[in-house]
């Protein structure tokens, strides 16, 4: 197989995962649309009046809604909004894993020795992803129309074909940025890590912006750059500027990196320390967390865990100061007095519920697939193996695995938690304590179900774990999503980890659900921990 295939297939499990979330994405909210808006044009009207009420209330995640009376109008708010996101995700793991990932596992090692030269390995790197980007769009795009024909609103070819345009420019620059900064990391989590909250940064700023807030510096961001391209509304505004922009600063960042990759040492950083001389020491550490079970690894893991911890503090104390000034202003609006009359005092609980639950979980499940994805390498890469020759038991490796994930979520949730009840009480924003208490801490089921799914899949094919991880989150999402769309009988919608969850902040635990992760969390664990005994290392 040729240099450019090996790449191409290097970044097959991302995108699957990605086209797959695309691709239902579009296709879903065109369906949904259809059944939802309505086919009079009084119902359709009706139908984007309450939909912008509720796009306000998600402009920190997606653009101020308009023409949501078209179909078109619809997805350029509630599919095109968010995707930039997925895809950018994307990339920074695609970029992370080539800049740094290749190298740990020794492949780049390997291919230089065979005479590939530095520069030829780093463009087929960018080249396969770039052409498995444009895919990922085109399929989505093909869906998104073959949507809009069963609802009968054809969407325009060309209005569809250069959004694709925008979307892959901010994509390309999302891999290059996280390509650049992997040559100035050691590994491969630490380049996700510095890259992700950069870009994350970056999202902020622009959802931000959308609030008068930071626009003085929104234009830095490139998610801002993106959404000056609106080709599917009425006006079809496609800013040629704004996505030369992103492929110049694309341009520049991959030059940067191709130079970094070229200057500096296999598995060094660009940036050097100088050595210093140290002393020999022939006694064990006197750190004594490294001596009890759990705590060990997650004292390994510090830095990793505070990034986290730092990053959903930072994000919860974004998205609950937006709280109070979003729904005084949407209670000024008479229709939607109305829509939190019907709530009865829980206005605010609902919507610190929705901007601070919703998104703590979905980075709760990012976090344990890291960890299974961490798992996954320590087998095949060795580690597993020099771990078990201390010797250790294999029991004690997977029950200290599961504890660090369930340990570190609780920390992280700790964090996010009280951040977010501290600005919202500076805020002047009433919660209820006992739901808010009781919804965090059992946030950490979501993450324990994960990582006993985890767990099985490690124990049996631990190459397809990150996958099918990926895809029953994926899942999960969709079926919270548009079960009560369309209806879904309560045990389909019961098939989403998040759905079992429940909202126990704004309505109280639904202790089923909870039972029910609970229960796959230990169940998955012990069957894990079975599967792992008789499964023989590295296969």
């Amino acid at each position: 197989m040729t240099l450019l295939g090996l790449a191409l297939r290097s970044h097959l499990a991302g995108f699957l995962a990605t086209t797959l979330i695309a691709v239902l994405t579009a296709f879903a909210n065109a369906l949904a649309y259809g059944q939802l808006a309505g086919d009079t044009p009084l119902e359709r009207a009706l139908f984007a009046r309450q939909m912008e009420l509720v796009g306000r209330q998600l402009s920190y995640l997606l653009p101020l809604p308009s023409e949501l009376e078209t179909l078109s109008g619809f997805l350029q708010w509630r599919m095109f909004g968010i995707t930039a996101l997925v895809y950018g995700f994307w990339a920074l793991l695609a970029a992370c894993g080539a800049g740094r990932g290749d190298e740990e596992r020794g492949l780049v090692e390997a291919w230089l020795a065979t005479g590939i030269t530095r520069l030829r390995w780093i463009v087929a790197r960018v080249v396969a992803f770039l052409c498995a980007a444009a895919l990922s769009i085109a399929l989505m795009m093909a869906a998104a129309l073959a949507g809009s024909m069963l609802v009968e609103e054809t969407l325009s070819v060309r209005a569809l074909a250069l959004q694709g345009v925008a979307l892959l420019a901010v994509t390309a620059f999302c891999f290059a940025w996280s390509l650049l900064v992997a040559q100035l990391a050691t590994t491969r989590r630490s380049a996700a890590g510095i890259a992700g909250v950069a870009l994350m940064t970056a999202f902020l700023v622009n959802s931000a912006s959308r609030s008068g807030g930071m626009s003085d510096v929104a234009w830095l961001s490139p998610f801002w750059l993106y959404d000056r391209s609106a080709t599917l509304l009425r006006a079809g505004t496609f800013d040629a500027l704004a996505v030369g922009a992103l492929a110049a600063a694309t341009i520049v960042d991959l030059t940067l990196a191709v130079w970094a990759f070229a200057s500096r040492d296999l598995g060094a950083s660009l940036l050097r320390r100088v050595p210093r001389a140290g002393r020999a020491v022939m006694r064990p550490s006197g750190d004594p967390l490294l001596r009890l079970p759990v705590l060990a690894h997650i004292d390994q893991q510090r830095w990793w865990i505070l990034g986290w911890m730092a990053g959903l503090a930072a994000l919860a104390f974004f998205l609950t100061s937006l709280t109070r000034t979003m729904v005084d202003a949407l209670v000024a609006i008479p229709s939607f007095r109305v829509y939190i009359e019907r709530l009865g005092t829980a206005g605010y609980e609902s919507f610190v519920a929705i901007i601070w639950g919703s998104t703590a979980l979905l980075l709760l499940s990012l976090f344990a697939i890291f960890q299974v994805s961490s798992w996954v390498a320590d087998d095949a890469e060795g580690r597993l193996e020099a771990v078990l020759t201390q010797p250790v038991s294999r029991a004690r490796v997977a029950l200290e695995r599961v504890g660090t994930l369930l340990a570190g979520a609780a920390l992280i949730v700790a964090a996010g938690a009280l951040s977010a009840w501290a600005t919202a009480a500076r805020n002047d924003i009433p919660l209820s304590a006992e739901r808010f208490a009781s919804g965090s801490a059992l946030m950490v089921t979501v993450p324990l179900a994960f990582g006993a799914i985890g767990a099985v899949l490690s124990g049996w094919r631990p190459r397809a774990a990150v996958p099918v991880l990926t895809v029953v989150a994926i899942a999960s999402y969709f079926i919270q999503q548009f079960a009560p769309l369309f209806s879904w009988p309560a045990w389909a919608e019961g098939l989403s980890v998040y759905s079992l969850y429940g909202e126990p902040i704004a309505k109280g635990v639904e202790w089923e659900g909870i039972t029910v992760l609970v229960a796959l969390g230990l169940g998955g664990t012990g069957l894990g921990l079975a599967l792992f005994q008789r499964r023989d290392v590295g296969r």
